[in-house]
């Protein structure tokens, strides 16, 4: 993958904004080799290749566009690090109601913490999650749950972990639960979510969902007790707590 890399370098111009350095790749790799952040109408896939000298990842990326959505021209993504925060804009390729952003190859200062696309977060930090959305409970709650999506409390090392933040029952379709950060601190883990509620003017299922969002850990944690804090914003803050063990 390594000698793949530095081929596409060699043969693509790399542009530069400010400390910043990205260019187009046409070569996509199977797609479960990729992480995917988003949800049904916007969805980012991502690959991080170094977290060593420098960051090096692809990104790509889609949204659900109908005839009713403006065109979008470009993507912006933020970079974030402690003493720098900027934006680069990648481009969109409008096809059928699909609106998709050129896969491009990425390379960031090692200080940078993570960046923003379509309103979701790709951390760098040491803790390693992805998110997906799902159909949560009937009321707002964190819950737990093994690779089987089962309730549990307890894991042998080495099992897949689920976090499940609901926002509850909405009368309407269109709303998403956005999952912000994802921190370990000890052994607490700390999540910040949002629930993002459609627009007056965006077409909407009239049926009853559960908005959900699934935080899957991607990383081996050390055996012993964990806490999860949560703070979930959605007309009010949620603060939802929950644990879990490993032996």
């Amino acid at each position: 993958m390594r000698t793949l890399v530095c081929a596409i370098l060699l043969l693509g111009a790399i542009y530069m904004a400010g400390m910043i350095y990205y260019t187009p790749v046409e070569f996509v790799f199977p797609q479960e080799l990729y992480q995917s952040i988003g949800s049904k109408s916007a969805n980012f896939q991502y690959m991080i290749l170094s977290k060593s000298e420098q960051i090096v990842l692809l990104l790509k990326g889609w949204l659900f566009t109908p005839v009713q959505i403006s065109e979008t021209k470009s993507f912006k993504v933020r970079v974030i690090a402690q003493d720098f925060d900027g934006e680069i804009e990648l481009p969109a390729k409008k096809s059928g109601i699909y609106t998709y952003m050129v896969q491009h190859l990425l390379i960031l200062p090692k200080g940078v913490s993570k960046i923003i696309v379509g309103g979701y977060e790709i951390s760098f930090g040491s803790f390693s999650y992805k998110t997906k959305s799902t159909r949560g409970s009937d009321s707002v709650s964190l819950d737990v749950l093994n690779s089987q999506m089962v309730l549990t409390q307890t894991f042998k090392a080495g099992e897949k972990i689920l976090i499940m933040i609901s926002a509850g029952r909405k009368n309407t379709g269109g709303y998403e639960v956005v999952v912000d950060s994802v921190d370990l601190v000890d052994k607490t883990i700390q999540i910040k979510a949002h629930v993002q509620s459609p627009s007056p003017s965006t077409p909407v299922t009239q049926a009853i969902t559960y908005p959900a969002a699934v935080v899957e850990i991607n990383e081996p944690l050390q055996p012993g007790s964990y806490n999860i804090i949560c703070t979930l914003l959605d007309n009010g803050e949620f603060n939802l707590s929950a644990g879990f063990e490993i032996f």
